[in-house]
Order: C-alpha cells, then structure tokens, then sequence
C-alpha cells in the first residue's frame, strides 16, 4: 500500500490572518501608532487643548492621504480590502473621518485665543525681529486688535537706523500686554542674546516662549545662547532668511 503525505497548506493558511484583514488591520494601526507617537511627545506649548487640535489636523492629513494612496493604486490593494467595492467604501470613510477632525483643528488650534502666536506659546513671550523680518510680527501686532490676549510680550526690533513702522508698533503696543524695545545697531552695535534676556527679565526661562525671524547668523547665534540659558528647544521658533 502506499501513503500519501496529507497537505500541511491549510493549516498553515489557518494560523495567518485573512488578506482582506490587512487593509484595516494596516488603517487602524498606522492611525493609532501615529497618535500614540503625538501623546508620547505631548504638547510643546499653549496646552493640552491646542495639542488636541494640533493632533485632529494630523490625523486629519494621514487620513485624506492613505485615502488618495487607496484611490491611487486600487488594484493593488483590493484584495487586501475584501474587494473593489469595500475598498471604495474604505477611500469615502477615511476621507470623510478626515474632514470631521478638521472641524476640532480649526477650532482649537488656530488663532481664536488671540495672536498667531497665542495657541503655540507659552504665557510669557518673546519676539525677536532683525530688519524685515517685522514682517510676520507686525501681522500680529495689528491682529492685536482683533483678537485681544492677555500674553506678557516683549518684541525686540533691530534695525541700522530708523525702524520702519516704529510708530504704528509702539501705537498698538501701548493698549495690549507688549514691550516694545527698539535697538539701533548703527548706533549701539549689534543686539545680543544676554541684552534681550536681561530686558525680558523672565524669572523662570523654562516658561518662556521664543519667536525669532531675522538674518542665519543672527538667528542661529540667539538659538545657541536661549538653549544655554535654559529655554527648551521646544519653546524657540525660528525662522531666517539669506540674501542672494
């Protein structure tokens, strides 16, 4: 008589998860794995309510994107989604989900606590400005007006010379929370890191925020010297600009 080996290949398709599990089963954990990543962090500034709606908005873009992805290649990918109709159904829920987390971040993550800076800083504040680089800080003076807020400010503007707008900055500035210090570097030499710490004269620097818009050098000087006076890193926004 002669034996026949049974197959082993059921029994070892019965131990793997079906491949139309996948597609979920991959969804889920790339959304909840992203999320956990953002709560591990926490939130660097302006608190727990903002980093909520910092977090929906992030969600909301892997979301519309894993849907475009879907769309994109969805022969590929149908099989894993028990079909071409389940994967459509997939591609309309995570659009949809994404939209809805939208409506949490533009709630709670945008400017309606006051300046730009009001959602992303601390309570204490500083902004630091080299020639043009006013520019994204006089778009928050005048919102002033608009959205009132009750942050400490103190704006350091230096400039070769007269500053442009002075007038209107110092104008605004006297009916909300903000210093503003005018530093002439014709005439006083460049303005330093120690200056602006010890015109702030903030007690604890760990709850400073720190927002910077100016020339590399300079950007990168005050950067290196915040960090050593204790301001974390999470706390110092910069951004610079290169002539060419």
């Amino acid at each position: 008589m002669t034996l026949l080996a049974r197959p082993v290949t059921a029994s070892v398709r019965s131990v793997l998860p079906p491949a139309r599990r996948l597609g979920p089963a991959s969804v889920w954990a790339l959304a909840g794995g992203y999320a956990a990543a953002w709560i591990i962090v926490g939130p660097s500034d302006g608190g727990w309510l903002s980093f909520a709606g910092q977090l929906a908005g992030a969600e909301a873009v892997l979301l519309m994107s894993v849907a475009i992805v879907l769309i994109s290649v969805l022969p590929a990918v149908e099989a894993w989604f028990d079909g071409i109709d389940k994967t459509a159904i997939w591609h309309r829920r995570l659009s949809i989900t994404g939209l809805l987390l939208l409506v949490p971040h533009i709630m709670f993550s945008s400017g309606h606590h006051g300046p730009p800076t009001g959602a992303r800083g601390t309570d204490q504040q500083i902004w630091i400005a080299g020639g043009i680089g006013i520019t994204p800080f006089l778009s928050w003076i005048r919102a002033l007006d608009r959205f009132p807020s009750a942050t400490r400010v103190d704006l350091f503007y230096s400039t070769e010379g007269a500053a442009p707008f002075a007038d209107e900055i110092t104008a605004v500035a006297r009916t909300h929370n903000v210093r503003v210090h005018l530093h002439d570097s014709g005439a006083r030499g460049y303005l330093t890191p120690d200056e602006v710490l010890a015109a702030a004269g903030h007690d604890d620097p760990r709850a400073v925020s720190v927002f910077l818009c100016g020339p590399a050098g300079m950007v990168g000087a005050f950067v290196r010297r915040f960090r050593e006076a204790g301001i974390p890193n999470r706390n110092i926004h910069r951004e610079h600009f290169d002539w060419r």
